[in-house]
């Protein structure tokens, strides 16, 4: 309210959806990011999420297969994203909290495990739970401009960063989360901020 800035976010669904193995088509292992059928088995199941959290008002920006292929006895892993359009941050988590109800219902049509866990198992990729951000004054985004990145924006992670523990107690509330905080896996392990450093708390 002091600064007349709306704050917008949005969130990334990135869960593993856990069926029986199929050797049709397997899909390699580690390697399904943005995989299309028939390598990725649930895109259908991905595809009906996308269009019933849409139906329910939900702002959707794009879905696609993740990283996160495994194979473990007859259980086959297979990971998958929705991200989600930039709303008021009131409206994001709805988006997020609808998304999963939504997923585990269609788990359940399709007699498989949705899982949200940050971890499955060691030495394969989680699932982060990212979310994008930004404020704007009278409908334009103040975090950056001709120049590059605003002072606004600086302050505004300087601001995250310094309250890293306290959003860590309210983020990461099962040890799983701790378990996928790993150097080299795509998971934020330093409270620091940078461009393309996957290991930065802030990109």
């Amino acid at each position: 309210k002091s600064t007349g800035f709306t704050f917008k976010a949005m969130g990334e669904l990135e869960y593993y959806v856990i069926g029986k193995t199929d050797p049709l088509y397997p899909a390699q292992d580690q390697k399904g990011y943005t995989n299309s059928q028939p390598f990725s088995k649930w895109e259908n199941l991905r595809k009906e999420a996308i269009n019933l959290i849409a139906q329910s008002g939900g702002k959707i920006k794009y879905g696609h297969s993740e990283v996160g292929n495994f194979t473990s006895g007859d259980e086959y892993f297979e990971q998958h994203e929705i991200e989600f359009q930039p709303v008021d941050a009131e409206d994001a988590v709805d988006q997020l909290l609808i998304g999963k109800w939504i997923l585990r219902m269609l788990g359940q049509k399709y007699d498989v495990n949705v899982s949200f866990a940050p971890k499955i198992t060691v030495g394969k990729a989680g699932s982060g739970l990212h979310i994008h951000f930004f404020a704007e004054k009278d409908g334009v985004n103040i975090m950056a401009d001709d120049e590059g990145i605003t002072e606004k924006k600086k302050k505004m992670i300087a601001g995250i960063l310094g309250k890293a523990g306290e959003l860590t107690a309210f983020g990461n509330t099962v040890p799983l989360s701790y378990l996928r905080l790993v150097p080299h896996q795509e998971a934020p392990v330093n409270i620091c901020w940078g461009d393309t450093n996957r290991s930065a708390l802030m990109r």
